[in-house]
């Protein structure tokens, strides 16, 4: 997550201070101009840098990224089963039971606390269909022996990056896996919410960016009141940070 912060050092920091708290009371101000959708371009334009080839989609959660993503894979029916790391936040089980999709749960290894392989191999059967690569804490996971399971059986492989990730492995990356981006109020980029999927600009992936980018264009907007609120969080932070002891 440093390395991160310090290559995207405009939108990751170690701390709130006061020039946070006056921009984000400078935007709320001005918070119909988030409504314009002027600066969609300028995120897209951040994002494709850091995933080169990848489109990416936008959602309000990542948690509704995820679901919006397995809903748009017209191979995977009720009952296909998805790996998922035992230890790992509902936000990413959630999904997968609302689409009536079956969670199967892997052990962790230690290094990484991320997906065991030996673990993977015990869990796979028939109607396993997803593999989802948590980066937890941001650690890289024992990557290279993962994808190589998933791609010898045929799996949809996605790359959970909510907590952070090491951004030099996507850089130049060439794998074809779908990557989970949060923006929550305690990931190393935050927007306070939000959620990203990121998609491989492949031939087999046209039929899934179109569908993707339908859903996200059917989807309602949020609201200005609510735009005005998650503006307002950053300053309402410094404050509170600032004045906590003064009551406790």
């Amino acid at each position: 997550t440093r390395s991160l912060c310090d290559w995207s050092s405009d939108v990751c920091s170690s701390d709130l201070d006061a020039a946070d708290a006056f921009a984000g009371m400078w935007m709320s101000v001005r918070f119909l101009d988030w409504r314009k959708g002027q600066y969609s371009g300028k995120i897209k334009a951040r994002y494709k840098r850091m995933f080169p080839d990848h489109n990416p989609f936008f959602f309000f959660t990542a948690r509704g990224a995820l679901y919006k993503l397995l809903q748009s894979m017209t191979e995977l029916a009720p009952g296909d089963e998805v790996l998922v790391l035992g230890f790992t936040c509902e936000a990413v089980v959630l999904p997968i039971k609302a689409l009536n999709l079956k969670p199967v749960f892997v052990d962790i290894e230690t290094e990484s606390f991320s997906l065991n392989p030996r673990s993977v191999k015990e869990k796979l059967s028939p109607k396993t269909k997803v593999i989802i690569i948590q980066h937890t804490f941001g650690i890289t996971p024992m990557r290279e022996e993962l994808l190589s399971i998933a791609k010898k059986n045929d799996l949809i492989i996605i790359e959970d990056l909510a907590h952070g990730f090491d951004h030099s492995l996507f850089y130049k990356d060439k794998t074809d896996s779908y990557k989970l981006l949060s923006f929550g109020r305690s990931k190393s980029i935050s927007s306070v919410f939000g959620g990203a999927i990121m998609i491989p600009e492949l031939k087999k992936n046209k039929k899934l960016i179109e569908r993707l980018g339908t859903v996200q264009k059917s989807l309602p907007f949020p609201s200005g009141f609510q735009i005005w609120k998650l503006l307002w969080y950053k300053s309402l932070t410094v404050l509170i940070k600032r004045t906590y002891s003064w009551f406790f």
